[in-house]
């Protein structure tokens, strides 16, 4: 999607910006020099100028490509929802060449398209270079989730990551650790790096233990202290947190970074943000890292750790050359802008936001824009195409240098100046096809396949012939990627080892193996209407299974009943709450409720010899939201565990929230500031849900266990409430008991 425009009427005249430098483009262009280019005068009588201010984003965040790489080449459907196109534009390398005397040059290119009178626009506005022995000292304050989500191999390559991260600082440098989970700790305050540090840090990360909720407002909060205190202003200061950010309590820790944002933006602390793991919430961590002033980058494999890691990478993840950046572009009349593929765009400077830009990168502005035909006028007079060829564009870009104050570089460049250079607007072209394509496939793939295939092939044969002119390597890396996706895109998505594509047995679909299903059983009255194994909820084409092909839905009404509040209700008999004994590892005292329409789904499990603990999906959705919230209309799904391991083999409820409060709408997570998902399509559109979720329990090696999946209303049986299961899996790592956001 191209970025919407604000709807302002168009500045009258450029005329009253104040008078800046005037710079302008030559004709080498694989030189990239700037040289001189009169100043054009605009005639009165002639149509007025557009004027635009652009945002891209700040140059160092590119988690966005690397996400949809992790998809493609697990063999998923992309969501269009995690594609940034220009974090695709930061995360390829240009070839611009560095300015010579200033902070930053503007470098325009044009490139004629195949459509009548359209041209593709690419702005580089590029930093100076800086190598790794020109950077100051480093004061580093890592942050590192230690909470359950992270099991596994997230957590791995997050130490990993902290080892490689120490090993590329300085001598002399400052390294603390901050560790948080449902509390934050110093492990590591004011280290010197040295020859020990390797030894050291071995033995501390050794001793670390995933486990519990996530409380990252805890973690920032002592982080930023920390950061603070060991602050000075000779060195490069930053709070890198390392995270899932699936964050039991995503507001507070929001609000935290943004007020401690603010306050180090001052003093130069700003924090990035370095996302893993297979539930990983990618609009959380965007918010942190947004709020953060810093870098937002993604880990999907060791090879991208030494990426981030590689000098000139490094340099332009974790340093900053200019503040405040913010382009202000004058088109000529005649032409009009088609599509815009940054962040921000306006015809008021105040609605966008500033940006930074690192050293020996480039904030990179990429639009479509057509020339209009002859009879556009105004004033009655007419615009010939002649003229709008020779009428120069004109761009200023303010910014702030570190230490200085605030500055403003301009250039004129006419088209026949913007069309002499082809290469960097070639492959920008390209990157850009690349992640617009992947917001243009439709789900279900099944039923659009053909037009799905006809869309992908005619993006891949345009980036396809655009690499044959530039032969680019990271090109053929994408037409690699576009062929192995090309495959979900004719076959669908395929998942080796699940057993639920031609099957509606609830253990197969939930992911769980024959081997260790010893017995099922469905306790309620109205099994066909209130069990079903779904490839999609209602018409959500965002809503995916997290395993396999189909999730399987528990629900307190007709599944897929188009009206859940008020024409659900299934029995008009009560029953008894089958509220367990403990909440966890806490005790619940016994309450006589009345409930209706509680439907069931009791598994016996035998644990795997291996196995240390075992997981679960779940989305919670209820039309008892917004209307019943905090009233006794509290319909619950409960998660009934038992075994001997927990609790002696009482009924323990494993699925709560970080409060201890079983799963409804007054709990912790029920629309939760930053949902993934909509509920658009699944019939609870103007209701609530979770959002996907994960618990986590442990359980000893060949434990023979009862898992009850529980779903019922309160107060009445009318509105209803539905719950998705899926993903079912055992682990040879040892979890606390938790539940947790996934995206």
């Amino acid at each position: 999607m191209q970025a919407k425009e604000q709807p302002i009427a168009e500045y009258k005249e450029m005329a009253a910006a104040p008078p800046v430098e005037n710079e302008s483009m030559a004709d080498t262009a694989a030189a990239e020099m700037q040289g001189e280019i009169p100043e054009a005068r605009l005639p009165a009588d002639k149509p007025e100028p557009t004027v635009r201010y652009l945002s891209a984003d700040d140059s160092n965040s590119s988690a966005s490509p690397v996400i949809a790489r992790k998809m493609i080449m697990e063999g998923r459907y992309v969501q269009p929802a995690v594609i940034r196109t220009y974090e695709f534009l930061n995360y390829y390398t240009f070839s611009y060449a560095p300015p010579a005397d200033k902070p930053l040059c503007i470098i325009p290119r044009m490139r004629k398209l195949a459509k009548d009178d359209e041209y593709s626009l690419q702005i580089a506005l590029r930093s100076m270079d800086r190598s790794f022995d020109e950077l100051p000292p480093f004061n580093f304050t890592v942050l590192l989730d230690v909470s359950g989500s992270m099991a596994g191999e997230a957590a791995d390559r997050a130490l990993l990551l902290v080892r490689r991260l120490a090993e590329r600082m300085h001598t002399g440098d400052i390294l603390s650790l901050v560790t948080c989970n449902r509390r934050a700790e110093l492990l590591l305050d004011s280290h010197v790096v040295g020859p020990g540090t390797a030894k050291m840090l071995d033995v501390l990360l050794g001793g670390i233990i995933v486990n519990d909720i996530t409380d990252l407002g805890k973690g920032v909060l002592l982080a930023y202290e920390v950061a603070g205190k060991n602050y000075n202003y000779r060195y490069l200061n930053r709070v890198i947190l390392i995270s899932d950010g699936a964050d039991n309590t995503g507001k507070a820790a929001v609000a935290t970074i943004t007020r401690y944002a603010e306050d180090s933006d001052r003093q130069g602390i700003y924090l990035a943000g370095i996302g893993l793991g297979s539930g990983f919430n990618d609009q959380l961590m965007d918010a942190f890292t947004d709020k953060g002033r810093g870098a937002y980058l993604f880990i999907d494999s060791e090879a991208e750790i030494e990426r981030i890691l590689e000098e000139r990478n490094f340099i332009a993840n974790f340093d900053l050359a200019v503040k405040n950046v913010r382009l202000k572009m004058v088109m000529p009349p005649g032409w009009q802008l088609e599509e815009f593929h940054g962040e921000q765009i306006s015809a008021k400077a105040e609605d966008i936001v500033p940006q930074y830009l690192a050293p020996n990168d480039q904030m990179i502005y990429h639009m479509t824009i057509a020339r209009k035909e002859e009879d556009s006028t105004a004033g009655g007079k007419s615009v010939r195409q002649d003229q709008q060829q020779e009428a120069p564009f004109i761009f200023e870009a303010e910014y702030t240098p570190l230490g200085g104050v605030k500055d403003t570089i301009r250039l004129e460049a006419s088209v026949s100046d913007m069309l002499a250079g082809r290469r960097e607007i070639l492959k920008g072209d390209a990157v850009v096809e690349f992640a617009e394509l992947l917001k243009e496939i439709r789900t279900p793939l099944t039923e659009n396949r053909e037009e799905n295939l006809s869309v992908f092939d005619a993006a891949a044969d345009n980036i396809r012939e655009i690499n044959r002119e530039i032969d680019d390597p990271e090109l053929a890396d994408i037409l690699s990627l576009l062929a192995r996706y090309r495959k979900t895109l004719e076959y669908g998505e395929r998942f080796p080892g699940s057993r639920d594509r031609n099957s509606d047995e609830p253990a197969a679909v939930l992911g769980i193996s024959a081997n260790s299903l010893r017995a099922f059983s469905f306790n309620g009255s109205h099994k066909k209407e209130a069990i079903r194994a779904l490839e999609r909820l209602g018409q959500c084409t965002r809503l995916v299974p997290q395993e396999g092909y189909r999730f399987l839905a528990l629900s307190s009404g007709p599944i897929w009943n188009p009206a859940p509040a008020g024409s659900g209700q299934l029995s008009g008999s009560g029953g008894k709450d089958p509220l367990p004994e403990y909440m966890g590892q806490v005790k619940i005292r016994a309450i006589e409720k009345k409930v209706f329409d509680l439907h069931q789904i009791k598994l016996q499990l035998k644990a795997p010899y291996n196995a240390r603990s075992f997981s679960f999906d779940f989305n919670f959705f209820s039309a008892e939201y917004p209307d019943y919230v905090n009233q006794e209309f509290n319909d619950s799904f409960y998660a009934i565990l038992e075994a001997a391991s927990t609790n002696r083999g009482r009924t323990t409820n494993i699925a709560f929230d970080a409060d201890n409060a079983s799963i409804e709408v007054d709990n912790n997570y029920f629309q939760k500031p930053f949902h993934p998902i909509p509920n658009t399509g699944t019939g609870f559109d103007y209701h609530g849900s979770t959002g996907w979720l994960r618990t986590s329990w442990p359980i000893e090696g060949g434990e023979l266990f009862t898992l009850t999946f529980s779903i019922h209303d309160e107060g009445d049986g009318i509105f209803d409430s539905l719950v998705l299961l899926d993903n079912f899996r055992f682990h040879n790592y040892e979890a606390v008991g938790t539940t947790d956001p996934l995206n």
